[in-house]
Formats: structure tokens, sequence, C-alpha cells
């Protein structure tokens, strides 16, 4: 949206965008701030909230009256688990929430590719791919209890571009892997590994 504001002249375009442009995006992609940011902060918000079907409902940008041009893209996936997961109680070890009985997703698998860890240079961060059904995948990333939450971001885009390359479960050594995540072995019947949340009793 660019702003349009008024002057003794009468309306003009401070910031005109080129018609070709514009003309080639879809309807309701662009419109023009007045300038008051009340309004236009309800305008952006209204715009967030239709654009994302109710998940986004204010616009996250500051604004004022010197605001000139404001560029937002916004995109929503909705997609189902491959492999769903299921509740289960929880007890963490660490974190705001140590020690706490909490409730949780939990899921497990054979397929120990899903899992890997790679070494950052902020630190080892864990990776773990959730495959949906409407070819969309996700990729949960854990850093170490030191880390910032934009290094643990930005060590996990970069280990998906490429960076750091990561060392699949199947080739991790025994003990703390890494970051959330131990490989040791225990009593099964049913042969074969498998990565699974780990069972934690619950206090008395």
């Amino acid at each position: 949206m660019a702003r349009v504001p008024r002057s003794d002249c009468g309306p003009g375009p401070a910031l005109p965008l080129h018609a070709r442009w514009t003309a080639q995006l879809p309807v309701g992609t662009a419109g023009t701030l007045t300038g008051d940011p009340t309004a236009d902060r309800r305008r952006l918000d209204a715009w967030a909230e239709r654009h994302t079907g109710g998940l986004i409902r204010s616009m996250p940008v500051a604004m004022d009256e010197d605001t000139e041009l404001v560029l937002a893209a916004a995109q929503t996936v909705r997609t189902r688990w491959l492999r769903p997961f299921h509740e289960t109680e929880t007890v963490p070890d660490n974190g705001p929430w140590q020690g706490r009985s909490l409730l949780g997703l939990c899921r497990a698998t054979s397929l120990l590719d899903r899992v890997a860890v790679a070494e950052t240079l902020d630190g080892p961060v864990t990776v773990l791919k959730v495959l949906g059904d409407t070819g969309v995948d996700l990729h949960l990333v854990m850093g170490t209890p030191d880390m910032t939450p934009s290094q643990v971001l930005c060590n996990g885009i970069g280990t998906l571009a490429g960076i750091s390359a990561p060392v699949p479960g199947d080739r991790l050594p025994f003990g703390e892997a890494g970051p959330g995540l131990r490989v040791s072995t225990e009593r099964s019947r049913t042969p074969g590994a498998r990565a699974r949340c780990p069972h934690r009793p619950l206090p008395p």
C-alpha cells in the first residue's frame, strides 16, 4: 500500500506505483494508505485477516504519519501429517516449564533419517522432518539452551540450505547426540531402531 497525502493543491501520489505493475496484481492486493495511522492500521489488519483466513488478525508492522509504503506478503498452508501426532503427558527436563506436568504431542518412526544433527558456528542444532500429505514438509529445529531464537532459526535455515552438513539419525553416536536428542539401546518386543519421544515417568 502506498500513501497518498493531501495538500493545498489537492490529492497527489507521494510514492506512485507503476500502473503496468499494479495491473498485473490480483484483485484486492494493492491499496492506498491515507496518512491516518489509526485508519490505516484498521485497513492493514483487515488485509492480514482476509489474506490468511483469519489466522493472523493484525499486521505486524509499526506505523506512523510518516509511513509512505507498506509491503506485505501472506501465505497460509493447510496439510495433514502422513503419520499423525498423538497426545501424551510430558515433564520437561529444562527450560521455563521444567518439572511441570504438561500435555504434549508425540510421534514415532522407523525412518531414522527424519532426524539429524548439524554442527554450526553457534553450536549443534537438531532438525526433525515431518511429512505432510500435500507435498508440504515441516522442519522442527532445536538449538542449545544458550542459543538465541534468531540463531536457532538462522542455523536451521542454513542447514536446510546445505550450509551445514547434518548427520542423519542412523549415524549419530550413542549418548546425547544433539539438542533434545539422545541415542540409546533398550529392550523391545519388536526388532529395529525407532525415533520417538522419550518416556519419562510423571512425578508422584
